[in-house]
């Protein structure tokens, strides 16, 4: 790696002056072809010489080029080595890179398709962040958990994971990485991998993500960043302790009331801030569920996806269609608010990954309705109606 990161940084002379000396090779031969006067061999040697320069320069422009077009991609690689010097890391880098080969077809006997479909780099990226997502949820007693992501076309930086602390204490965690595509996905990577590892190392959520910033910051390119949510769910208490890093608000489904808290609080995304700015705005925050009560997390992909007049789905839509059917099991309704927003689009592309989490305080006396189906045509108008009433 060590080599690699020297070969990246270094302008490529050696390359170049080969190159140049190639090409002063074949013009000393056209020359010695050419002249028969020799007269004429100090024009010519002049000629040779810029020639030598002009090509070592073109040389050096065109592998400069082409070693450019990899920097980026080989910047990612300088995070992942940089991130292996962490404590406990697991080496996931290399299993990322077995993914790459796995899903790309690196031997001849693997066909052009994976399960019917093209290995298109679209796809390969999809699956590899498919592959990043828990492949279950956790179950508890005392609380229900699921979380959904449904992509965009345009593969987005969506995340998601459970992470068990102990017997009764749960870390959950939401992100939204601005970078696309594979670099989003790097990134992603290096989040999860730092995450398991510091996430262990305490048992309540503001010193988990102050680190994490500390190791991502210099790991992040400038302008971008990452959005999320960690908490801490204790099923013995009912209590969600969490710090908001430039996310959407948690929304919380009061049983009792059947009324949506909407708890706002600060912070910043992480990747941007230096150490003390980034945790001078951070606030740890505290939520006391009841029997029954129901906790969201979301991202903007929700919130943010039109129709065909370019009106968004918005946050009043969400919270109404979030009270309405949040006594569905947490399976149930995040697929049916994935579906709300998706009718209320009407069709129109989806331009950023859909992801929510739904925690449920499970109650051991209270009654949940569990309806077989939501006509989610019918509810969009419901709360269209709802809106224009307040």
């Amino acid at each position: 790696m060590e080599k690699l990161k020297k070969r990246q940084l270094g302008l490529p002379w050696k390359q170049a002056l080969i190159a140049g000396g190639l090409v002063l090779l074949a013009a000393v031969i056209i020359a010695a072809l050419l002249i028969s006067d020799p007269a004429g061999w100090g024009v010519a040697a002049l000629y040779l010489i810029i020639v030598f320069v002009a090509g070592t320069a073109l040389a050096l422009v065109l592998f400069g080029l082409a070693q450019g077009s990899l920097k980026r991609f080989l910047g990612d690689l300088q995070g992942l080595d940089k991130l292996k010097k962490l404590e406990g890391y697991s080496g996931d880098a290399g299993v990322l890179a077995d993914e790459v080969n796995r899903l790309t077809g690196s031997t001849e006997s693997q066909s052009g398709t994976i399960n019917g479909k093209e290995k298109n780099p679209a796809f390969v990226v999809f699956e590899m962040q498919r592959n990043l997502l828990p492949k279950k949820f956790p179950r508890y007693d005392e609380m229900r958990i699921a979380g959904l992501c449904l992509p965009a076309p345009k593969i987005s930086g969506d995340y998601y994971d459970f992470i068990r602390l102990n017997e009764s204490k749960l870390g959950v965690i939401i992100t939204d990485v601005s970078e696309k595509g594979l670099d989003g996905l790097f990134t992603m990577q290096m989040l999860k991998s730092m995450l398991r590892v510091i996430a262990g190392r305490y048992e309540e959520p503001l010193p988990t993500i102050c680190e994490l910033n500390r190791h991502l910051t210099p790991l992040t390119r400038p302008g971008s960043f990452i959005t999320g949510i960690y908490l801490i769910y204790d099923t013995v208490t009912h209590t969600l302790e969490f710090v908001n890093a430039g996310h959407n608000p948690i929304l919380v489904y009061r049983y009792g009331t059947e009324e949506v808290e909407v708890i706002k609080t600060g912070g910043r995304p992480l990747g941007m801030l230096g150490t003390k700015e980034f945790e001078a705005k951070l606030e740890d925050s505290r939520i006391q569920l009841e029997h029954g009560d129901v906790a969201l997390l979301y991202n903007d992909g929700l919130t943010e996806i039109m129709n065909r007049s370019e009106t968004q789905f918005g946050q009043e839509r969400l919270i109404e269609g979030f009270r309405k059917i949040a006594r569905l099991e947490p399976v149930s309704l995040i697929k049916k608010l994935s579906h709300l927003a998706l009718n209320f689009a009407g069709g129109e592309e989806q331009l950023d990954d859909m992801t929510l989490v739904a925690m449920r305080c499970q109650a051991k006396v209270a009654h949940f309705e569990t309806p077989s189906r939501v006509d989610t045509h019918d509810l969009t108008d419901l709360i269209d109606q709802a809106i224009d009433e307040k």
